[in-house]
């Protein structure tokens, strides 16, 4: 099978942890055999952005970059700022990488057409599918069809359009299934629920003596773990909140990756110079270092206001640690409470500071817990199961077109 996958969401040679599930799952259909192109589109970013790390980024990933055993293509798209520009950015999106996958598609037919996210992905993707005479599939993720089509109603419009012309719909969790269902357009075909995997060969449960432990860790173990991009939808706030007002009741330190100190300083100017002894913020790291903070945490924390069925709780599983999150979306999918780890209410500190303290001041529960997380993600959240059930959906597909 030849398949064209669309993803804005995807690594790149300056970010190689972005969309890194979207990644590992093109690794596995590799595995078994399939081709798979990967278009990614970045924003244009003129030179003189570059002042600004992320549109530095933008301007210096390459056209295309090679991944070992497969490129991917990072053709760019006219994106504006702003949320009412969202849905013009699928067009922009379309017509920029018309020619390029009509070239690829005359070399090599493609099969049918995977995007990830209805904006502006999959939106461009209709467009793709029609001009190519091909099936089209869209995996909803969590933001772009739990919060974009809320934004306003010219994104509403265009979130349902691709909704409905999609010839098949996935879903990464059941809750954003019922909530897609309730509130936004139908569907050509029920949506499919398939959730992500979990790279178990790089989270695994090791012990504290043999994990490759970054050695600015070794003045902050032991160590609760945060992991996250967007702080502020993730919940980093409520975290530093309730950290700071249980931090003399436990011997724990905190470590954040994702953000940069300037932008958790930002976010709570007031809380920085209380935690600073008790805090190590390590930015944005390779997946390969993310995996050694996992291994040797504690136990892992993330408060998130809004969420599709986030993978980084499925990594903290796999390395057998106990998770405190919250009641949204699809978490009660991945978190047990009180058998997996605690979830608690987003936005409620005196809940969120109760189950750190409790994982903190019981290690014992805090490793039971921790045990019967990764029982569960390695007998359900398996990449093997992902690909097969994909796999299902798009010969399914094939048979009916």
């Amino acid at each position: 099978m030849n398949i064209l996958i669309l993803s804005h969401l995807y690594p790149t040679p300056h970010d190689p942890s972005f969309g890194i599930f979207i990644h590992q799952q093109i690794q596995y259909l590799r595995q078994l055999g399939h081709q798979v192109t990967v278009l990614a589109p970045i924003p244009w970013s003129p030179r003189i952005f570059n002042f600004r790390p992320k549109w530095r980024n933008y301007y210096q990933t390459p056209a295309r970059h090679h991944w070992g055993d497969f490129d991917s293509y990072y053709p760019r798209y006219l994106r504006l700022p702003g949320a009412w520009f969202r849905a013009f950015a699928g067009l922009s999106y379309y017509h920029r990488v018309l020619a390029q996958i009509l070239a690829l598609h005359h070399t090599q037919p493609y099969d049918l057409i995977h995007s990830h996210m209805l904006l502006p992905d999959g939106l461009a993707a209709i467009f793709l599918g029609r001009e190519l005479g091909l099936p089209t599939v869209c995996t909803m993720h969590g933001s772009d069809a739990l919060h974009f089509p809320y934004e306003n109603s010219l994104n509403r419009h265009a979130s349902n359009f691709v909704l409905r012309y999609t010839d098949q719909m996935i879903a990464v969790s059941q809750a954003m299934q019922l909530e897609v269902e309730q509130q936004l357009a139908a569907t050509r075909r029920p949506i499919r629920v398939v959730r992500y995997g979990v790279n178990s060969d790089l989270f695994q449960n090791k012990p504290a003596s043999s994990v490759n432990q970054p050695t600015c860790l070794n003045e902050l173990t032991p160590y609760i773990l945060f992991v996250g991009r967007d702080i502020k939808r993730k919940g980093l706030l409520d975290l530093l909140i309730a950290f700071e007002r249980v931090m003399n009741q436990i011997d724990h330190n905190l470590v954040i990756i994702g953000p940069t100190w300037a932008e958790v300083e930002q976010l709570a100017p007031a809380l920085i110079g209380n935690l600073q002894d008790r805090l190590k913020i390590a930015g944005r790291l390779p997946h390969e270092e993310v995996a050694s903070y996992m291994q040797a945490c504690e136990f892992f924390v993330l408060p998130s206001y809004l969420e599709g069925l986030p993978n980084v709780i499925l990594e903290a599983m796999a390395c057998g640690k106990a998770v405190v999150s919250t009641a949204v979306a699809g978490i009660p999918e991945q978190v047990v409470d009180n058998v997996t780890g605690y979830l608690v209410q987003p936005g409620d500190i005196p809940a969120l500071t109760e189950a750190i303290c409790d994982l903190a001041q019981n290690p014992d529960r805090c490793r039971e817990m921790g045990q019967h997380g990764q029982t569960r993600v390695l007998t359900e959240f398996t990449w093997q199961s992902n690909v097969q059930t994909l796999l299902s959906i798009y010969k399914m597909l094939l048979s009916r077109s």
